[in-house]
This record gives structure tokens, C-alpha cells and sequence, in this order.
């Protein structure tokens, strides 16, 4: 699922806005407003999906 989000949404996004900042500088403040929503997005996908290991501590 989150890989071909990663291929169908954000990468195009991506080069978009590095394409703006080449051209006129204005693209990168909102390539790192896309990566921060992305990070934000993804950190709760793995938080919510992912299984959650608890480290045994001694004599348990």
C-alpha cells in the first residue's frame, strides 16, 4: 500500500516541486512542507501497523 502511494502520489509531488525550485527558488519550502507531511504520515502508518516488541528484562 504504501509503495505504491510512494510511487502514484509523492514522487510526482516531489519532482514537481524540485522542478519550481530549479526554475524559481519558490519550490523547496513546499518540497519540505511534502517530505514532513509524508514522514509524518508514514511514522504513523508504522506505529499503527507494525507489531510491537517489548524487551524482556533480566529474570523474566
Amino acid at each position: 500500500m504504501i509503495v505504491r502511494e510512494i510511487y502514484e502520489k509523492i514522487i510526482p509531488e516531489i519532482e514537481k516541486n524540485v522542478a519550481e525550485g530549479l526554475s524559481n527558488g519558490s519550490g523547496f519550502s513546499g518540497l519540505a512542507a511534502l517530505v514532513c507531511h509524508w514522514q509524518s504520515k508514514c511514522d504513523r502508518i508504522k506505529t499503527s501497523e507494525m507489531p510491537v516488541y517489548y524487551e524482556r528484562g533480566p529474570g523474566k
